[in-house]
This record gives structure tokens, sequence and C-alpha cells, in this order.
């Protein structure tokens, strides 16, 4: 089996009765393993065995509900095309649109300020023009989908005015059948529809604006350096190993490093969420979208395209975008039976109006039948998750947050416990000095501080890596001399004044240290000495992720559990507990450990969340009801996570949890909208409330069916401005 999986264009799509015709058709074709119609994003997710299917195939199949794919394999040139054959589309949608609206309001006018002068000939004109042109692609798309067994919006707005039309010559020229009710029909029907699809249309497009903003940060264009030449290719031409050249202001086309002997700022904000230009040389990785601000740099290409950090960033919010959580999922199979119960319901109405409540009356059985027809939406409950996923999916990636699966933006907010590794989640694992005790004349200090630094200089361990870093912003000068490394117990140096040994009490006991003074220095502690003279003693320690103790104390009144599990010491993982406010840890824990403690907070109930970033995280992220990482961390602990933070910020941890509960109050006050709409509508459309006055006419119906599509649209928009309001508190 060769599994492809890819990301394609589909043009015609007007609403999410469109976008579930595409998805059951797709999902039932040998050879199709997943497939996901997106109307947000106007693209079709599709996973397929090369060997059984081909994309063309995969086209011909769309094709016969009535859509095209954009098969061209430069994803570029497929938006593009996508993009210029979605503005046609929309073109024609708004000039079907406003030839509705003015055949409505030139209908009510002759009717009812002119009287319906000229019947004979007026009516029949306004029938053709109202049939088949602005109701024509619904009667197009339903026809075509009915061959291929499928129903959906376009079915029942086709049947609705094609009884209209009936109902129009049944009763053209007969006494005492009201004309006016199935020409008002078939003309608003469509019309009303149609503005409703076309404010849809215009409201849906801005949900996806996030994702088109990711997808827009990479030029379409690179100047490639040949030679002594630099020519501007298409961005698809340039491949790894090529050289790429980078003017100031201009994006940054691939991942690479810098190869020219330059030195410029970068803003990196894109990848790392810094809004702080970074200072960037050669040698330095450099990635795709980011901003060249200062100087022009050449580029050695890496990765292109998809291969490269943005590109993964892209690829995994359409994979979210494409997974179906339990609510999507109860949408479906409700809409999958929606449309026949609307019909079966339909045709229930008219028949009971006709031959049991009103014997014979068949402009009244008409009336409610065609209502029933019309103001049924399936299309409120289709859009219900998906429009409030892409908002909630683009606006986390905005915020360098991640959601791999949707299935974690459902469970986050219902998270009881957070179990949070130590080293690279609630510090950053790399120590930093926090005090220095000196045993010696103040005098004498300056003078060792540089013979230290110019030791650990030597080492490549992370302490001593600190220690020079600490010396270096104190403003120590360093000098060459005779270093010898001492695995597991430090460093030897020669000096014109004696030896000089840093390391462990051991270390330093060895050159003559007969006893050392106590001392309440927490952390990594580092001796010096000078034969049988103490110098000094350096604490280091990990350092805090940002806003670390206000995170914490922000989830704890959630009301949530917190829970530490590291592998370090027990002393120092009481210290990092006690400055950020976990009142619960286990320290000095094996991998097997950690997912024993995640197992038994499972059996009392709790949903529990893992947050780590190593490779000993791994059994307890298989196991967590949510798996969270920090994009720093091992490769498989991104791999596993459900949910990925670019940088080691608690933060963005608690506006991740703030996003999901957003996102799931949206889409369940989209759904529950949804399905009460229909609930109340449908008896009301059928006539059942008749006795207390409560009518509609098919005209108010099809504005009523318009309307409750964009309650659900608008909602899903407005949950951008919740997040936003929320995450900037």
């Amino acid at each position: 089996m060769k599994q492809t999986t890819e990301y394609i264009p589909i043009v015609g799509m007007h609403c999410a009765g469109c976008a579930a015709a595409v998805t059951n058709k797709l999902q039932g074709v040998t050879g199709v393993l997943e497939a996901t119609a997106q109307i947000d994003t106007h693209s079709l997710y599709i996973v397929y065995d090369a060997e059984q299917i081909t994309r063309e195939q995969i086209a011909e199949q769309v094709a016969s509900l009535g859509f095209s794919l954009i098969l061209t394999t430069d994803e570029t040139e497929a938006m593009s095309q996508a993009l210029e054959q979605e503005r046609r589309s929309s073109r024609q949608l708004a000039w079907r649109t406003a030839i509705g609206a003015a055949l409505t309001i030139g209908v009510m006018i002759w009717m009812y300020l002119l009287g319906g002068v000229g019947e004979r000939w007026v009516a029949p004109l306004v029938a053709l023009v109202a049939y088949l042109y602005v109701a024509g692609p619904f009667h197009w798309r339903a026809v075509k989908q009915l061959r291929r067994g499928v129903m959906g919006m376009d079915t029942l707005v086709s049947l609705s005015t094609t009884c209209s039309v009936i109902g129009l010559l049944l009763a053209y020229g007969t006494e005492g059948h009201q004309l006016h009710l199935y020409l008002d029909a078939l003309v608003m029907i469509p019309a009303f529809v149609l503005i409703g699809k076309w404010l849809e249309q215009r409201a849906t497009a801005s949900t996806a604006s996030a994702l088109r903003a990711l997808l827009d940060l990479t030029p379409r264009e690179a100047s490639l350096v040949v030679g002594e030449e630099t020519r501007r290719v298409p961005l698809q031409l340039v491949q790894p190993g090529m050289t790429v050249r980078v003017r100031p202001g201009e994006a940054i086309p691939v991942d690479g490093v810098i190869t020219s002997q330059s030195v410029t700022h970068i803003n990196e904000q894109t990848i790392t969420g810094e809004a702080e230009a970074v200072e960037r040389g050669e040698g330095d990785k450099v990635f795709a979208g980011t901003i060249c601000l200062s100087t022009a740099i050449e580029v050695r290409a890496e990765s292109v395209g998809a291969d490269t950090a943005l590109g993964h960033i892209v690829s995994t919010v359409r994979k979210t975008l494409a997974d179906k959580p339990p609510l999507r999922l109860l949408a479906d199979r409700i809409a999958q039976y929606f449309v026949p119960a609307i019909l079966f319901l339909g045709a229930l109405t008219f028949a009971l109006w006709y031959w049991v409540v009103e014997p014979g009356a068949l402009d009244l059985a008409a009336r409610y039948a065609i209502s029933v027809l019309v103001i049924a939406c399936p299309c409120a409950l289709g859009l219900a998750t998906p429009t409030a996923l892409t908002v909630a999916v683009g606006e986390s990636a905005r915020r360098n947050i991640l959601f791999a699966e949707a299935t974690a933006l459902e469970t986050l907010p219902r998270v009881d416990a957070f179990l949070m590794d130590k080293t690279g989640t609630l510090t950053l694992g790399t120590p930093s000095v926090t005090e220095l005790q000196w045993f010696i004349p103040e005098e004498e200090r300056a003078t060792m501080l540089s013979l230290i630094v110019s030791a650990e200089q030597h080492s490549l361990h992370p302490l001593a890596q600190a220690i020079v870093a600490y010396g270096e912003a104190q403003g120590a000068t360093t000098r060459e001399l005779t270093v010898t490394e001492q695995p597991g117990q430090g460093l030897l140096v020669t000096t014109p004044e004696g030896e000089l040994r840093i390391g462990r009490t051991s270390w330093i006991a060895e050159g003559g240290v007969a006893s050392i003074p106590p001392c309440d220095l927490t952390g990594s502690l580092v001796y010096v000495a000078q034969g049988a003279r103490l110098i000094a003693v350096i604490a280091l320690s990990d350092t805090l992720t940002p806003h670390a103790a206000e995170s914490i104390a922000q989830l704890k009144a959630q009301g949530k559990k917190l829970l530490m599990l590291t592998g370090d010491r027990k002393p120092e993982a009481e210290r990092i507990a006690q400055q950020i406010g976990i009142d619960t840890l286990h320290a000095e824990l094996m991998p097997q450990d950690k997912e024993t403690i995640l197992t038994s907070l499972q059996d009392q109930g709790l949903v529990v969340a893992m947050v780590g970033d190593g490779v000993n995280d791994g059994q307890a992220l298989a196991r967590a009801d949510v798996s969270i990482a920090f994009a720093g961390g091992s490769d498989l602990a991104t791999s596993m996570a459900q949910l990925v933070i670019s940088k080691p910020d608690l933060s963005l941890l608690v506006e991740a949890t703030e996003i999901a509960r957003q996102t799931v109050r949206t889409i369940r006050f989209n759904f529950l909208w949804a399905l009460l709409y229909n609930v109340i509508a449908i008896p009301i459309a059928a006539g059942l409330f008749t006795r207390w006055g409560l009518t509609i006419t098919p005209a108010i119906a099809a504005a009523a069916m318009a309307l409750s599509s964009i309650c659900v649209v608008v909602n899903s928009l407005l949950l951008q401005r919740r997040i936003a309001h929320t995450c900037s508190k």
C-alpha cells in the first residue's frame, strides 16, 4: 500500500451540506482511507492508497457531485487557481443574489401595489427567470447528487421551488387558487437562500483568516544565487543545498543556515513567539517565514516548503481542522438522516392537511409542505463545529499554540489534574548561577573570577557554560590557561600562582582542603580551591520558565489538581515546587513511575493531562487523556503530544485551556441553536400552531432558514473576539 496524504483545493462548495456530500461520497470509494471536505478552507483533506486510486479518479468522483478539484502539484499555483475560481464563483453568486433580490422586490411591488396587472404574461416570465436562472444551480447540483444517492440542502431548495412551479401551473387561470402564494414562494425561496449563502460565504471566509495568514507567511518566490548572479525564481524550484539571498524587509523562504559573513537581525515571532528581533550571523540557523530586518544575508537551504518548521505548523493546523471531535461526529450522524426525514415530514404535512385537517385545500396543504421543506436547515448543524474549530485552531496558531488533535480542544477544559515534568516544563533546563559565595578578600575576587571563567571555557558541561555566561555578564576577562578535565570530578587548572581545582567537594579535598565550612546555598554546588585554600562556592540552579508561578496560581484558582513528576533529587524538586506553588511532588522517578501515578489518578475518575518534554515522559504522555509538550523538547514527546506549545512558557498553557473552554462553549451553543431552531421551526412551518395564529409563508421560511446558518457563523466569528479578550487579560 502506498499511503498518500494531500490537501487539495476544492471549488464550488457553498455550504456545509456541500462539504458533507463530498465527504460522504469519497468515504465510500475504494482506495480512500480518510476524507474530509472543509467548507471553511474550501479544501479536501484526503488520505488514499495511490496504488488503488489516482488523484484524477478522486477528482472524477468529486466532479460527479458538481464540484471540482485543483490538481496541480504546485501548492502555490493550486492556491492561486482556487482563489481565482472562488472569486469567479463569488461574483456569480453575488450576481444571482442581486437578480433574486430584484425579482423579490419587483414581485412585491407588482402584486401588492400594482394589483398584479398583466398577470398572464408577467407571472410566467418571472417564474421562468426565478426557476431556471436564480434557482438553476440548486437544480443542477441536486440532480447530480441524487444520481449518486446523496441528498442535501440543494435537494430541499430544488424540490420546494419545483413544487411552487407545479402549484403555480395548477393555479394559473383557475378560480379560487392563490397564484401569489406560489409565485411568492418561487421567487423568494431561492432569493433568500442565496442572500443567506452570500452572507454565510463572506463570514465563513473570515473564520479561516488565521490559516490563510499562516500560508501567506512564506514568500512565493526566492532570490536564487547561481554563481555570481541572483535570479528570482518560484519557490518550488529551490531545493535543499541551494543558496538564496534575502534582503532587508524580506521573508526568509527556506529553513537553512546563514553562509554569508554578515550579521543581521531577524524577527522570529512566527516560530518562537518572541516579538523582539534576534541577532543572527554566519553558521546560525534561520527559519522560513521569519523576517530579515537589517542586513542582506545568504542562506543555504536545508528544508523547503512542507518540510520547513512553518510547513509543519501549517500541516498540523490543517490536520486538526480535518479531525472530527465527538460533537462533530454527532452532527454528521444527524445530518446523514436529516434531509430524508424532512422529505418525509414534508410529504406527511401535505397529506394531513389535504386529506385530514382541511380536505381538498390544495393551496393550504402546499403552503405548509413547502414551508417545511424550506425552513429545515441542515447547514446550521454542519457549520456548528467546523466554523468554531477553524477560528480556534487558527487563533491558537497565531499565539504559538498548536492543537495537533481536535479532540484535545474538547477534552482540555474537562481536565481535573495536570501532571508536570520539571525540567523543560517548569524550568528551562538551562542552569544559571544563582549565588557566588567568596572566601577571599574582595580585592582578589575579580582576578579569581577571570581565572574561573577562563578555565570553564574549556568544558562543555552545562554547569561550566552557565558559569562562563555569569562571568561574562560580570565583565570578567579571559586568558589562555592549561586545563585538564577530570570526568565526574572537575577541572585542574595550572596557573603561575599554583594549581586551581574547580568541581566537587571530593575533588578539592584531594588538593588539600581539609574542611568545608557550612553554607546555606541550594541547588548544584561547584567548589573552587587553590591548594588547601577554599576560594569560593558557586550555586547554580535551573531557571524557572516565564510566568511559571503566576500560571500555576491561575490553574489552581480554576480548581485544577497540580502535581510535579521528576527524576531529579528531592531537595531540588522541593525547592522548585515551593517557588512556583505546587503542593504535591514526586521526585527521583523512573519513566514507568510517572505512568503509574497517572493511571492511579485516572482510576479515581479524574481526567488527566500530562505536560512533558523528554523521552522519559513518553509512557505517561501516551496514557494521558490530553498529552502536552513544548516544541523545544524531544522529538518523541512532540510527536506524541495532542497539544504542542512553541516555547517553554506556562502562560501559553493557561491560554490554551481558556481557548479550549471558549471553543467548546461556542460549539455547544452553535449545536444547541441548530437543533432548537429545527425542533421549533419545523412544527411552526407545518402549521401545528395555526390555532393560536402562528403561521409562516414559504418566503418567510426561506428567510428564517438563511438566518439560522448566518447566526451560527457569526457566533463562531465572535469566538475570535472572545479569545482575544480573554488572552489579553
